[in-house]
């Protein structure tokens, strides 16, 4: 993870919200440009589960965000479009958190949605009637709305002045088609649960 400023851009870059540039801020309120990661699939990453299932190559999601901070409670909402013919989705994820400051560590923790169009979640849990006959599994259409909803935390220590230890945990629940998706129900969990440690480099 590495963040770059000046007095009118701002830049930050990690493996779990990607890529962000602020375009224009004042007390409360920013927006800007966002770029997330998204990995892929591919059939041998599990053959039980996703035999006979399209590969979906990983991209790169752009799009924006606009987040509203009022005392130590930030919300934002960041919509990001697959522009390299993945999944050819668009995702929309919305979180609240509040910021606590313990000594040399900042806590950030809150709850937060996802919604995703059909193209988005009929890639990930659907299965069309040419895959059915060599997966196993019945066809299956996935519709777009609410795929999860769940909680994030994270806490940032400082280590010097420029280097930063970051943890992140974050637990969703799988809702909708894509908990009704048979590659979730047969095989998987609607729980997930991602957990990353990072260090930050600030280059000014």
């Amino acid at each position: 993870s590495s963040d770059v400023c000046s007095s009118d851009l701002w830049l930050n870059f990690d493996t779990v919200d990607g890529l962000r540039a602020r375009l224009w801020s004042d007390d409360r309120l920013s927006l800007g440009f966002a770029a997330i990661p998204r990995f892929g699939r591919k059939p041998h990453d599990d053959e039980r589960v996703l035999h006979g299932l399209t590969s979906i190559g990983g991209t790169i999601e752009m799009g924006g965000y606009v987040a509203l901070r009022l005392g130590n409670i930030t919300s934002e909402i960041v919509a990001t479009q697959d522009f390299f013919n993945q999944h050819r989705g668009l995702v929309t994820d919305a979180r609240i958190f509040v910021t606590h400051q313990i000594g040399q560590a900042e806590l950030q923790f809150g709850p937060m949605i996802r919604g995703a169009t059909q193209r988005y979640m009929n890639a990930f849990y659907g299965i069309n009637p040419v895959q059915a006959q060599v997966n196993g599994n019945g066809p299956y259409r996935a519709n777009g709305g609410i795929e999860r909803v769940g909680t994030e935390f994270s806490a940032d220590v400082a280590l010097t002045s420029s280097i930063t230890l970051s943890v992140f945990m974050d637990y969703g629940r799988l809702l909708g088609d894509a908990d009704r998706s048979p590659i979730v129900r047969r095989y998987g969990s609607p729980n997930q649960i991602y957990v990353g440690l990072f260090l930050t480099y600030r280059l000014y």
